[in-house]
């Protein structure tokens, strides 16, 4: 097993790691070391973190023991499946950036009843971030009845990276199952390029 440390920041006003924030590092440093892209990614959240995180990988079909772990993933390189989970460290981030999700709103049309919204024109973030808040504004105006807040906390897509250029991106409300957790498509033209997964936030 590999183990890689990895470093965060907070964004806004938020007082926990953004799981976008994971996801970018995760595929960053995994392109880094194995020098290529990534396929057949699947990449799940478990829990909120206030701490900075190892990244420990694995070769091979069998995941790394789960317990405890912030985050869960698995992938290929070449053809080689890899395993691997986030753990927290005992550092927190240091430093905190701005970070306004409604620069995304901005150029983006939405339909509650068809459960779609659309980006217009090129978003400020990284394309994670840009999908995960198109899908956080969809949630609030599909379910306004929730009173707490719809979380990321699943992606599934055939490659990684995304496209840098989301304009024209589509996410769409698929599945909602039970009260808690729903499923939404994430395409671009005609091609789907990944499923990604919310939920609500327990109450604290």
């Amino acid at each position: 097993m590999t183990r890689h440390d990895l470093e965060f920041h907070f964004k806004g006003r938020r007082d926990y790691v953004q799981g976008p924030d994971m996801l970018n590092e995760v595929g960053k440093t995994i392109r880094a070391c194995m020098e290529g892209s990534l396929t057949g990614l699947d990449f799940a959240v478990h829990r909120m973190t206030h701490h900075n995180l190892a990244l420990e990988l694995a070769e091979g079909e069998a995941a790394p023991q789960a317990v405890d772990a912030v985050a869960t993933l698995g992938f290929e390189v070449r053809g080689v499946r890899w395993n691997g989970r986030l753990v927290e460290r005992a550092e927190m981030p240091v430093e905190r950036i701005a970070y306004d999700e409604a620069r995304v709103l901005q150029v983006c049309s939405l339909d509650a009843q068809a459960r779609i919204i659309e980006l217009k024109t090129a978003a400020p973030f990284s394309p994670i971030e840009t999908i995960v808040s198109m899908n956080k504004a969809l949630h609030v105006a599909v379910f306004p009845g929730t009173t707490q807040p719809w979380v990321f906390c699943r992606w599934r897509g055939p490659s990684w990276p995304l496209p840098e250029d989301l304009a024209g991106c589509r996410v769409q409300i698929r599945q909602a199952i039970g009260t808690r957790f729903t499923r939404s498509s994430v395409s671009l033209g005609e091609t789907v390029i990944g499923q990604i997964d919310f939920s609500l936030r327990s109450p604290t």
